[in-house]
């Protein structure tokens, strides 16, 4: 017997309704032996190797094509095994929800990592990246607690559109020098600096968003 349904999803971003048919597509073709975990699984190995990928860059720039490849598998993982279950009728919505969402924030920390190894990017500037992810992140679950429902995009932008954005820019570095200047003092790359900004604005979207939602709730009493 399945759980309730406590959260209600909602996902809007641009490619969604493509991606959706997409989905429906290959989850009837997956074999019986195949289950929700199992796809959770291959997510998770994903991430791993868009890690693994992004270390041995240091070594080849041809590995950045395990990197992608990586993405991909994620992404396969990731988006099916919920469709999967739901495909069949065996939901366990709290469950799912609780395994889904901290493989989730593994496979991001595990990307992250591996971003931070490249010699495009500071360590200390993708960890700020990656904190800023992680803030709206946790904004969004207090959110989906609240409300009782789940926006899995922001501003159009959802996880596959991060990863798509991920694959150009993988085949962008694949084909371009590396230099690092001074900045401030700090020596970094152009990269450096872009990552930094992204950084100042997620974390700007995280307070903004905040008081938003704060003054929406302040005259709720339930």
């Amino acid at each position: 017997m399945s759980d309730k349904e406590t959260v209600k999803r909602v996902h809007a971003s641009f490619l969604s309704r493509h991606e959706a048919a997409v989905l429906r597509f290959l989850v009837v073709r997956l074999p019986s032996r195949v289950t929700p975990d199992g796809m959770t699984a291959v997510g998770l190995a994903g991430a791993f190797l868009v890690f693994l990928g992004y270390i041995l860059t240091n070594l080849s720039m041809a590995w950045l094509w395990l990197a992608s490849i990586g993405l991909v598998i994620n992404w396969f993982g990731d988006s099916l095994d919920g469709t999967l279950a739901r495909h069949r009728q065996i939901e366990r919505p709290r469950y799912g929800f609780f395994v889904d969402h901290n493989v989730d924030v593994v496979s991001t920390i595990l990307i992250a990592l591996g971003v931070g190894f490249t010699v495009w990017l500071r360590m200390d500037v993708a960890l700020l990246l990656l904190a800023g992810y992680l803030a709206l992140a946790v904004m969004t679950f207090v959110r989906s607690v609240v409300h009782r429902r789940m926006h899995v995009d922001a501003f159009g932008f959802g996880p596959t559109e991060m990863r798509l954005l991920i694959l150009c820019a993988n085949l962008f570095f694949a084909n371009i020098e590396v230099s690092k200047h001074e900045f401030l003092g700090v020596s970094g790359t152009i990269w450096d600096l872009i990552g930094v900004l992204v950084a100042i604005f997620l974390f700007g979207l995280f307070v903004v968003s905040f008081f938003i939602e704060a003054a929406a709730m302040r005259d709720i009493n339930d």
